[in-house]
């Protein structure tokens, strides 16, 4: 359950990351049948698209990075060892 809340939470950090870079817009859209016999299609914009890529691989590399070195260390350069626990 632990790592099922874990990826919600980190879902959520990257669309809050991403939906003010982009002005709210999604990386698709929903293209209506003019026939209206209920077949939408779903078409990717491919400039949204890479922003969203490059939130998501910001957002796993600063993890990778935060996890591979110990950022508390930074903490206790500075004389701040409070921060770190």
């Amino acid at each position: 359950m632990e790592r099922a809340v874990e990826a919600l939470v980190f879902s959520f950090i990257i669309y809050a990351c991403y939906i003010p870079l982009n002005h709210g817009n999604l990386p698709f859209h929903i293209q209506s049948d003019p026939a209206s016999k209920g077949n939408d299609t779903v078409q990717w914009e491919p400039a949204q698209l890479a922003w969203l890529v490059g939130v998501t691989a910001a957002f796993a590399l600063f993890a990778v990075v935060y996890i591979r070195f110990d950022f508390n260390r930074m903490f206790r350069a500075v004389g701040l060892e409070h921060f770190s626990n």
